[in-house]
């Protein structure tokens, strides 16, 4: 099986584009889109900074091309987020906020999901890809939300726009990314008729920094240096 990657590492949003091609006479690809919030440029293929660990993504990096010049269209992660998917700038749509809904100022825009369904591919959307409550149905024929943590009290998975963090007494399988995961995992395991687009948006390592134990434990105080 041929597998072709491209993968392109911004500072607030992260496109990862995977390719396998169909036996076909004009083949078409199948597509996973990867979003991965406020990442910034510190991981690996960026040329790190020290101490930091991101082997999955070193891993990632080094069976595809790595883009270096790949830019946000705005320092905020819902204009970014709608200029990425609709491939309009915010200077011509006026989104340059979080609390800016986008869908009213554009109405007429075809988003990049819209597009993939218009062309014939079955087309799924999992975890954080437009900005929080701004997801846009339309551009959806399928969609899995993050089901809430079975223990809220003690594990606050889903994440709010609060500058908190804390250990959390869960397991990586209570985590809300990786639960979104764990769907496109299943996704792929399944027979697929059709080339397919799958987007999967983690939200980690957006603040709140509620996780388990054990990434605390990775980064000890007396080994952290300040930039």
């Amino acid at each position: 099986m041929k597998i072709k990657y491209t993968i392109t590492l911004g500072l607030a949003l992260i496109p990862a584009l995977f390719s396998k091609t169909f036996a076909q006479t004009k083949p078409k690809y199948n597509v996973l889109f990867v979003a991965v919030d406020d990442m910034n440029d510190w991981i690996g293929p960026f040329g790190g900074y020290k101490g930091i660990k991101t082997p999955n993504i070193d891993k990632l990096a080094r069976k595809g091309v790595v883009f270096k010049k790949a830019y946000c269209a705005a320092p905020a992660c819902n204009p970014s987020r709608a200029s990425l998917l609709t491939g309009i700038r915010p200077s011509t749509s006026g989104v340059y906020h979080n609390n800016q809904p986008w869908r009213p100022v554009l109405p007429d825009a075809v988003t990049l999901p819209q597009y993939f369904t218009a062309n014939g591919y079955e087309v799924k959307g999992a975890g954080k890809i437009f900005h929080n409550s701004f997801n846009d149905a339309a551009s959806w024929p399928v969609y899995f939300d993050v089901p809430p943590s079975p223990e809220p009290p003690k594990a606050p998975v889903n994440g709010f726009a609060h500058f908190d963090w804390s250990p959390v007494d869960v397991k990586d399988e209570d985590m809300g990314d990786y639960k979104v995961v764990n769907q496109g995992i299943d996704y792929f395991g399944k027979k697929h008729d059709r080339p397919f687009f799958l987007a999967i948006g983690l939200t980690r390592p957006h603040l709140p920094w509620y996780v388990p134990q054990k990434y605390y434990d990775q980064y000890p105080l007396s080994s952290i240096q300040l930039p």
